[in-house]
């Protein structure tokens, strides 16, 4: 991703596209006969089109918060993760990770992060403790899960890579 779009004009690229699917599904649908066959249809259709539309409200809310951006190609609509949705995609992989690795082996983070960005460090920090890992000196953070490829690729997204160091092995 060279560069993140303008989220103004995202947001309207989408207005448009639920304009365009509201004109082509309209709300109304002709149904043949009466009874419960025509009413079955018809609760089928409404059923479809409330699940493109929740369908729809999903990405618009990933679209506000800035975590997705739409690109046209062509006649198609694809949605691609920016450099925000990419980090917040990282961090709840970390999270969210169950495996383990193997007896007495552990996923060390060591930084010395500079003190005129403090506030990312105190950030980082924060989301280290919540993530599970183990404080064993104030800049060196410990885990069990295996997350170690995750980590280094959030480190390289949040611009401090150049300050810390993921190491996985054995203590002995």
């Amino acid at each position: 991703m060279s560069k993140i779009p303008n989220t103004r004009y995202q947001l309207q690229k989408l207005t448009n596209r639920i304009q365009r699917l509201e004109k082509s599904h309209p709300y109304s649908y002709p149904c043949s006969g009466t009874g419960v066959r025509a009413m079955a249809r018809e609760f089928d259709f409404y059923r479809k089109r409330k699940a493109k539309i929740n369908h729809l409200e999903l990405e618009y809310q990933l679209i506000e918060r800035g975590l997705i951006e739409i690109l046209e190609k062509g006649d198609r609509i694809e949605f691609q993760l920016t450099k925000k949705g990419l980090v917040q995609s990282l961090k709840d992989r970390i999270l969210l990770e169950q495996n383990e690795l193997f007896d007495d082996e552990y996923c060390l983070i060591i930084f010395d992060i500079p003190e005129d960005v403090r506030k990312t460090r105190d950030l980082f920090r924060k989301y280290l403790k919540k993530a599970g890992f183990v404080q064993i000196q104030k800049s060196i953070w410990g885990t069990r899960k295996a997350v170690t490829d995750e980590m280094r690729q959030l480190l390289d997204e949040i611009g401090i890579g150049e300050w810390a160091k993921v190491v996985e092995g054995k203590i002995l």
